[in-house]
């Protein structure tokens, strides 16, 4: 008889797949930070502003390029 600790199972496969939603919210808020962030800057005239919008960018291109991981060879599944 197995039990379950709560994980939700892998689409695919894979540990982002199950992930999938919340990566997306993750780069639709982090875009839309950075949107903000130009506009304000550019209204403001803040060149501070608008390297964080930089800043901002960086780490949505960042979050984005994750592809698909394989679970770790030594995983068990119970």
């Amino acid at each position: 008889m197995g039990h379950d600790h709560g994980a939700p199972p892998a689409a695919a496969g894979t540990l982002s797949g199950t992930y999938r939603p919340r990566l997306l919210w993750t780069i639709a808020i982090s875009v839309s930070i950075t949107v903000l962030q130009v506009v304000g800057s550019l209204l403001s005239g803040s060149l501070a502003l608008l390297a964080d919008a930089a800043h901002s960018l960086t780490d949505a291109v960042g979050v984005s390029r994750q592809g698909p991981q394989p679970e770790p060879a030594g995983r068990r599944r119970c």
